[in-house]
């Protein structure tokens, strides 16, 4: 892209350009999931040494920023650890992504084939058409639920089945648990604390039996506490937990910030299964929000969306990568490769595992 240039700095040097990442993304995405503290947070935990921080910028300023690595010789790819909701590239909305990202690719190195930009929202760089140097693979279907002016109007525009259903497992909840309750934490020590009462809830389960949960002292867990604990500072951390008479039914947290919540982790006891813990989670969770967040008129799933999770949002929406290459021989070569590999790798097309388990 003429008139761009950019430059890298090794990951390590990260902190020295957090205000520089921070004043972009208010002034492009304005979004709390590509903080700072957070993508900060992730280096620290997840980051191999080859990460680096790209800086685009042209007559204007700054034009991009992101955080990149080298998959290998012939590949660039964004870093992109699983605990990331979206992919670590802020933009200006005037630039198309296949030539900031050609650019850089340029840029970086001369054997480079192609770069892979993961785990874009379309709500914030729309999705490239395919053409020779550009292709895209959708990601997951991911969920916003629009809150209008009163609760009675958004219960009153989901269905009807829901609704009934909801009745129903309340009753039995009531009948044989005792009362519902959500507990709402928000404090800087009680974020902390709910954070360790998920990881309990969610290593008593399935994750925990393939030692994929998140688990106290593991990687995972010391990623959420300091990630949560930078959020809970500025009071925008939130853990939720919903209890049915004595027992932790479920628990999820999340972010909330400019009048949006932005769901990062949920999790549920499974011997409570017949009573659909997720279900009322979701119910009590939103009237929360009506009662405690008096702002917040948005709330966004950024995880794949399932059936039990449709009849609460009110709008969907893809979520994509796209790979930009060199040449179009290029772009040629990978795309067969992929036809090829696609039945040997079965749904591992997508660059991420997609074990996030969201309300």
């Amino acid at each position: 892209m003429d008139g761009v240039h950019w430059q890298l700095h090794p990951a390590s040097a990260f902190s020295e350009f957090e205000r520089v990442w921070d004043e972009f993304n208010a002034a492009t995405f304005q979004l709390p999931l590509l903080s700072a503290a957070l993508m900060h947070t992730g280096l620290r935990h997840f980051g191999s040494g080859d990460e680096h921080l790209a800086i685009a910028t042209d007559d204007r300023g700054t034009a991009a920023l992101c955080l990149i690595r080298n998959r290998g010789a012939p590949q660039l790819t964004t870093f992109q650890p699983s605990q990331f909701p979206v992919g670590p590239w802020l933009q200006r909305s005037d630039l198309g992504l296949p030539a900031l990202a050609g650019s850089l690719l340029q840029h970086r190195s001369k054997h480079a084939a192609l770069a892979s930009v993961t785990q874009l929202d379309p709500m914030f760089v729309p999705r490239p058409a395919d053409a020779a140097l550009v292709t895209s693979l959708g990601y997951i279907s991911t969920g916003t639920i629009d809150l209008p002016d009163s609760l009675a109007d958004y219960m009153a525009a989901r269905s009807e089945n829901l609704l009934a259903n909801l009745r129903r497992r309340e009753h039995k909840i009531n009948r044989e648990h005792g009362r519902i309750v959500l507990e709402v934490l928000e404090q800087p020590a009680d974020v902390a604390r709910g954070i360790d009462i998920y990881s309990d809830l969610e290593s008593a389960g399935w994750k925990g039996r393939l030692g994929t949960a998140l688990g106290k002292g593991n990687v995972q867990w010391r990623f959420y506490q300091e990630a949560l604990a930078s959020f809970a500072r500025d009071r925008n951390a939130r853990v939720y937990l919903l209890r049915a008479g004595d027992e932790l039914a479920a628990a999820s947290f999340a972010v909330v910030a400019a009048k949006c919540v932005y769901l990062l982790k949920t999790t549920h006891n499974e011997r409570l299964r017949s009573i659909a813990p997720g279900m009322i989670l979701r119910s009590q969770f939103i009237e929360s929000l009506y009662a405690r967040e008096a702002g917040v008129r948005r709330v966004e799933i950024y995880g794949a969306l399932n059936d039990s999770q449709r009849p609460w949002v009110t709008s969907v929406r893809e979520m994509y990568s796209s790979n930009v290459y060199r040449g179009s021989a290029i772009g040629s070569l990978h795309a067969l490769w992929r036809r090829v590999a696609r039945p040997f790798r079965g749904n591992g097309e997508s660059q991420l595992p997609r074990d996030r388990n969201r309300p």
